[in-house]
């Protein structure tokens, strides 16, 4: 399966795992860039402030050829409760070029029930699989349990759909 892994990182920490990710599948990276970059404490509340009202931010255009791979992961970070507001802008605009996704949310402890349904909503459509990582996991390079436990998940799940497809 051709996969690519885009991710937009504040703090570092997704970008973490997102390469494990990218690294473990042989998959394509994609760093989310914004048109305006956040910097320290204003860079933090600005991400609040969007993320409670709902606003996007606005990202420099995607040049990978979406279209061509079989599955896309979307890695992203919590803030406030909601998924990045970079992830928003990606997801949003580029709805109609994406092949199957699966979800990464990384946060601080919260539950991401609420931001993965947005980014189903976002996207339009539902996720193979969803893996939520805390910071403390991250920081302390405790990633790899959980890394692979999602990998073998995602790769059943993408083997059932192909199967059913074949049957169909």
């Amino acid at each position: 399966m051709k996969t690519l892994v885009v991710y937009y990182s504040f703090t570092g920490n997704t970008r973490k795992v997102a390469e494990e990710l990218a690294g473990r599948l042989g998959a394509d990276l994609t760093e989310l860039i914004e048109e305006r970059p956040r910097k320290g404490l204003s860079g933090a509340i600005r991400a609040i402030f969007e993320s409670l009202r709902h606003r996007a931010s606005e990202i420099t255009p995607v040049t990978a050829p979406l279209r061509k791979y079989d599955l896309i992961i979307l890695a992203a970070p919590l803030w406030a409760g909601h998924i990045a507001s970079p992830m928003r802008d990606f997801a949003e605009r580029y709805r109609e070029e994406l092949s199957q996704v699966s979800f990464v949310i990384t946060h601080g402890g919260s539950s991401v029930k609420k931001a993965a349904k947005e980014l189903e909503e976002f996207c339009g459509q539902h996720p193979l699989e969803v893996m939520d990582i805390q910071e403390v996991q991250i920081k302390k390079n405790k990633v790899g349990r959980p890394i692979s436990a999602y990998l073998a998940a995602l790769r059943r799940d993408f083997a059932d759909n192909d199967n059913t497809a074949h049957a169909a």
